[in-house]
């Protein structure tokens, strides 16, 4: 989904339209106990709340942003991905989805 942001907020550059990608990680909307996954470790650690993260993709948007992920601790997640090897970025998945 970043890479079709991305190139689309590049295709539409200078045209007026902004294109974002909210990316916002664990998120307090009833989805995980829908999907029956509210008792892992990745929803279990503090989930941010629905109203915050469409504030903070609603401002990120407006300030021009393609991608916006709201709160420190998913920032960090997301940049560490970058860095790790792919076989432990896995594995950590797994981890906080058990």
């Amino acid at each position: 989904m970043l890479s079709f942001t991305e190139a689309l907020a590049e295709e539409v550059r200078g045209s007026g339209v902004r294109v974002s990608c909210l990316a916002p990680g664990a998120t307090d909307t009833g989805f995980a106990a829908r999907a029956g996954t509210q008792g892992t470790r990745l929803f279990r650690r503090g989930m941010m709340d629905a109203d915050r993260v469409a504030r903070a993709g609603h401002s990120g948007m407006r300030r021009g942003r393609t991608l916006v992920i709201p709160g420190l601790r998913n920032r960090v997640l997301a940049f560490s991905v970058r860095l790790a090897p792919r076989t432990l970025t896995t594995r950590v998945a797994g981890r906080l989805l058990k």
